[in-house]
């Protein structure tokens, strides 16, 4: 249990200080543990911290920073800061890239505490370092009434605590690498790990309660507690197996996963899109049966595998019985690329996931790896006392060998142990569950464990006021879904916490279409749909609301009869189960009941749906007011003429529960920005894309101008694969650039041709484009309701064969109105044209559909167009054929579909007229530009003025 000492393991047990732990009580009292020894060895103590009293929550609290670490961390960590209430010893570590960022983690310290406990920061004690002493640090602790302490120069003893704190943090995270053979660039989970240890173990201090008990009011459980780096086997679930193929596929891994997760085993593939967090994962902490493996197992269906994935061969091993040799295949992981010395499988047979059983007095490791015969590793002496290694190999692994499932397979030049060991790590952590979105168990323990507890009781409130389920006896030939809790925090647009979010879900994968689900198709609001209506929200000065509906599902009545086992936290001890009355979220027909409830309730007060939008909803009255409902699950987005809003909204509230969140400002992610004076508004996703940069690790990397530089035609890469999560940062992009921010459309189209196999260039090209995201946060489309034109107008371009990777042209289309782009396209065309002309013809017959489409909606709204549908192009080939579609030699081998335009210019819905290249915007989606040319059409697309 993280190593901590032998006195304080048996007063944690002995006093009953925590719930759910399990003590083997013949281990021999005196062990000797050499991880222990080579971690915690020291000089002298440090001085005997003050016996002073405090007498609450935040009347002192110490901070110090440790760092830097030699070696960063995964996610290129160097330095981290604690802060340790001295009332309960309880520690907050917050990690940094570098020390400039401490005064932002001690403002979020100061907000726990004033938010959770409503307490304040009376006094905060640090040492002399620059990053305390300064004056925006002291400027705001004198405006907060809180007083700063500081030690006298080269008197750290002074502020004993902190740095003891760090000390035994550390101690303890080389004492977890030490003891499981990690790589020293896992310290970050170490150091993390060894944080929820301390805080759930005694101190001297405190006597017999921990620092959890004292801060937070309430016994820690530490049930859910698994070893750090303990082996653990992982089941294929993917459910690709026929039916006489073998039972399972296994992967041996290590759980370092922080905080633990009492149900995964801490080890989670949803990153990659491949496994669903399951409870299939085993610690291998003793011997036991191969077949306790399948108990564990839940059926899961795998979710589709994101696009550019590699997938490696068929699978080709089964679990076998008895323990197999290192020399048999390895499995693999579904559609993950794992090394393949990376899946050598042990003797070990794993137990099922249950609560761990502590030794008392003894090493908590398992049994030691086979060490390396072909080479032999340094020692570890600190976290950041060794210098840099001379090879690549040296800074993962300590004396003992290479850890367990990792062995030399051929010759040492062709596997790269670093790129193998980080791969191996990222597809175990690289996406934790982060705190927004915690599991049940760990909604249990948290620190905020009571607003969680509240979110739950609201949502059973709602079940019961609604009449959402009836308790009955299971009838005979059914078989009971299973329910789950999906935990949210909400914020917004500047990433604070608005709400606490628990809903109740069913597990519908367990659905049978015909038996207890039939349709599903449900409509939800398009990008382009709700760009129009901002747009026309600026030119005609509508009032813009927002509404959520509350627990909008269980409004719908399910028609099927279907039933599920009772609630976890919530069971009355029988075997009865819930039959199931209202649409629960996760039923299959859930969303298309739920809308179709909607649709019929708002009919009844006057509202009518859009063919062309059915999300959209809208209603006109005889003197003159509209309103338009636009919908997304249970997020609506009100558009009314000025002073009619209230009017509506009280209307719908009759209808079903809702909150009225006042003037739109943030909705699914766009922050809504309104200048009602210049009749502007601007959308914009600058948290969403600070939070990509974030997480790519380039937040204080050197901003670019150009998502790509000029003339920018990339080859593909036939190298060996690259260990870099290219896909995932390509997807991140995407719904930025289809959302609001097509000056990087191009850019994201042209990079991800290449996600199977990215290379060095692409890599770089990609990161320039993050850079370039980093100087442009700001950016969104900002639309004017001033400008002379209320008509939407549309631009086509093709750039002809240019893509040296198969000839064929990019197509480029966009629709402006009120100053900026409502909708636009980038994408390369499906065939390879012969001719320029060919290419502008195809992009022309892409451009009319939307440019239909987008008049239809015009129409249904109420505000046609004067006028035929402009769309301008630079070729006058592909005009002419537009207009005269005769089957000459040039234009015969042109599909028939693309003549369709011809008839919509004869019907004068569309006219096509010229414009000279160097005044087409659609530029901006075809090629990549030089920066003057980019920053001039650019401004114009998305409403910038230069």
């Amino acid at each position: 249990m993280g190593h901590i000492n032998q006195g304080a393991l048996e007063r944690l047990f002995n006093k009953n200080m925590v719930n759910g732990m399990k003590v083997d009580r013949d281990s021999p009292r005196n062990y000797f543990c050499e991880a222990c020894v080579q971690a915690k060895h020291h000089i002298a103590s440090y001085p005997q911290e003050s016996k002073s009293k405090y007498n609450s929550v935040g009347d002192l609290t110490v901070t110090d920073v440790w760092g830097p670490a030699r070696m960063q961390s995964l996610q290129g960590i160097s330095y981290f800061v604690t802060f340790t209430d001295m009332y309960s010893r309880f520690t907050i570590a917050s990690f940094m890239k570098s020390t400039r960022e401490v005064f932002e983690h001690y403002k979020a310290y100061k907000a726990l505490l004033a938010n959770q406990f409503g307490k304040k920061l009376k006094r905060v004690r640090s040492d002399n370092g620059k990053e305390f002493v300064n004056k925006i640090f002291k400027d705001y602790a004198a405006s907060q009434g809180t007083i700063l302490e500081e030690t006298a120069p080269h008197s750290s003893v002074q502020n004993g605590v902190a740095e003891r704190k760090n000390w035994t943090l550390v101690k303890g995270a080389r004492a977890q690498l030490f003891a499981q053979q990690l790589p020293r660039f896992l310290w970050q989970e170490a150091v993390s790990y060894m944080v929820y240890i301390a805080n759930r173990s005694p101190t001297h201090t405190l006597g017999d309660i921990t620092p959890y008990k004292r801060f937070y009011g309430r016994k820690p459980h530490i049930g859910n507690l698994q070893e750090f780096g303990a082996e653990c086997w992982v089941l294929d679930q993917s459910g690709s197996n026929g039916k006489l193929d073998e039972s399972c596929q296994i992967l041996k891994l290590r759980n370092i996963i922080f905080p633990p997760r009492p149900k995964s085993g801490g080890v989670d593939w949803t990153e990659l899109e491949l496994y669903q967090l399951s409870p299939a994962v085993s610690p291998a902490e003793g011997e036991s049966g191969a077949s306790q493996l399948n108990s564990a197992l839940l059926q899961q269906p795998k979710p589709a595998p994101a696009p550019g994935v590699f997938t490696p061969p068929p699978k080709s091993t089964t679990l076998p019985p008895t323990a197999p040799k290192p020399e048999e295949k390895k499995p693999t992981l579904g559609p993950l690329m794992i090394p393949k010395s990376l899946s050598n499988p042990t003797s070990r047979i794993p137990t099922p996931v249950g609560s761990p059983t502590y030794r008392l007095g003894r090493g908590l490791g398992p049994s030691r790896p086979v060490r390396s015969s072909s080479a032999t590793r340094p020692n570890y002496t600190d976290l950041d006392s060794v210098g840099k290694p001379t090879a690549d190999n040296d800074i993962l692994y300590p004396k003992y060998g290479k850890p367990v499932g990792v062995a030399h397979i051929g010759n040492e030049e062709d596997v790269s142990i670093e790129r193998e060991w980080r791969e191996y790590v990222y597809a175990a952590i690289s996406r934790r569950e982060d705190d927004d979105h915690p599991s049940y168990e760990q909604t249990l323990s948290r620190w905020d464990a009571d607003r969680w507890s509240i979110a739950r009781d609201e949502e059973m409130a709602a079940f019961e006021r609604m009449g959402t389920f009836e308790l009955v006896d299971l009838p005979d030939g059914f078989k009971p879904l299973k329910p789950g809790w999906v935990n949210t925090i909400k914020r917004n647009a500047d990433a604070e916490i608005s709400r606490y979010r628990a809903r109740l879900v069913v597990k519908g994968y367990g659905q049978r279409f015909g038996v207890d689900f039939n349709e599903v198709v449900a409509h939800v609001l398009r990008a382009d749909s709700w760009r129009i209506l901002i747009a026309l929200a600026a030119i005609h000065d509508w009032d813009i609301h927002q509404l959520n509906v509350i627990s909008a599902f269980l409004n719908g009545r399910v028609e099927e009869e279907i039933y599920m086992v009772q609630i976890p936290g919530y069971e009355d001890g029988t075997n009865r189960v819930l039959r199931i009355h209202g649409s629960l979220y996760g039923l299959k027909q859930a969303p298309r009941i739920w809308m179709l409830t909607f649709g019929k309730a708002v009919k009844t007060i006057g509202f009518e749906p859009i063919a062309s939008e059915p999300s959209c909803f809208l209603r006109r009255t005889d003197n003159g007011n509209l309103c338009i409902l636009a919908v997304y699950v249970d997020d609506i987005a009100l558009f009314a003429t000025k002073g009619y809003a209230s009017e509506v909204k009280n209307e719908l509230m009759t209808l079903f529960e809702m909150r009225d969140m006042g003037e739109l400002r943030h909705f699914l992610g766009y922050r809504v920005t309104r200048n009602r004076t210049k009749r502007t508004i601007t959308i914009s996703q600058d948290t969403y894309v600070k939070n990509l940069i974030d997480r790519a690790g380039l937040s204080d990397a050197n901003p670019t101008t150009l998502p790509l530089p000029d003339g920018t035609q990339l080859e593909r890469y036939t190298g060996s694969a690259i260990d870099f999560p290219y896909a995932r940062r390509i997807g991140g992009i995407l719904y930025a650039t289809l959302a609001t921010r097509p000056d990087a459309a191009y850019a994201n189209q042209h990079l991800s041709q290449f996600s199977s196999n990215p290379g060095p260039t692409h890599i770089a090209s990609l990161k320039s484009l993050f850079r370039y995201f980093k100087g442009t946060l700001d950016y969104g489309l900002t639309y004017n309701g001033l400008e002379s034109s209320s008509q939407p107008v549309g631009y086509s371009d093709a750039d002809w064969a240019q893509n040296i990777l198969d000839r064929k042209s990019i197509s480029g289309v966009v629709f402006t109105l009120a100053g900026a782009a409502i909708c636009w396209i980038s994408k390369k065309q499906p065939t390879v044209a012969l001719s320029s002309m060919e290419g502008e013809y195809m992009v022309l017959s892409l451009a009319v559909r939307h440019g239909l489409w987008i008049k239809m909606i015009f129409e249904e709204l109420g505000f046609p167009l004067e006028s035929a549908l402009p769309i301008y192009t630079d070729n006058t080939a592909a005009i002419a054929l537009a207009h005269d579609p005769q089957f000459h030699v040039r234009s015969k081998h042109i599909d028939t579909q693309h003549h369709f335009l011809h008839e919509h210019i004869t019907r004068k819905t569309i006219e096509l007229s010229y414009i000279p290249g160097d005044e087409n915007l659609v530029d901006l989606f075809t090629k990549a530009l030089p920066r003057p040319r980019f920053d001039h059409i650019a401004g114009k697309v998305m409403g910038r003025r230069t």
